[in-house]
């Protein structure tokens, strides 16, 4: 049996950081969202930003499943009502959260790495660098696009 070692735990010098602390470490506190009346959720997501949107299907299961349910497009409807910038109109081939992961949207649709990538509107995909230069069809198709609006 191999031994374990412990981390040192620094002592708290005042109660305030016990205090800050103890606000960080909450658990559980999403499920009393899913308790709530559904017509309550309902009115409330419906004023969400795009971002705040995304963020709150990917938190749980059971939120995503909800928001993603075909049942709420209403709702997505209404979240991208909400933005000030102006989207282009969305396209009929995508249903409401796809394009809202296509505008505001943090991860690659390919390899789900998170940070900087750019909306490929023509071929309805978000892709990081890397995934743009490994996917040759994405590229050509995104120079085509850039090439036709540069000419025209």
């Amino acid at each position: 049996m191999s031994s374990v070692k412990r981390r040192k735990i620094p002592k708290r010098t005042s109660q305030v950081s016990k205090k800050t602390e103890k606000s960080f470490v909450k658990t559980g506190e999403l499920k009393t969202l899913l308790e709530m009346p559904l017509d309550i959720l309902y009115e409330v997501c419906s004023h969400l930003t795009i971002v705040d949107a995304l963020n709150m299907a990917l938190t749980t299961k059971a939120l995503r499943t909800l928001l993603m349910n075909k049942a709420w497009s209403s709702v997505w409807r209404a979240v991208l009502a909400n933005d000030p910038d102006g989207f282009p109109p969305k396209p009929d081939d995508i249903n409401e959260p796809q394009y809202a992961a296509l505008i505001c949207g943090l991860y690659c649709f390919k390899c789900g790495k998170d940070g900087y990538t750019s909306p490929l509107w023509c071929a309805r995909q978000r892709l990081c660098e890397v995934c743009q230069r490994e996917s040759k069809f994405m590229s050509s198709v995104y120079l085509t696009l850039f090439t036709c609006r540069q000419t025209g």
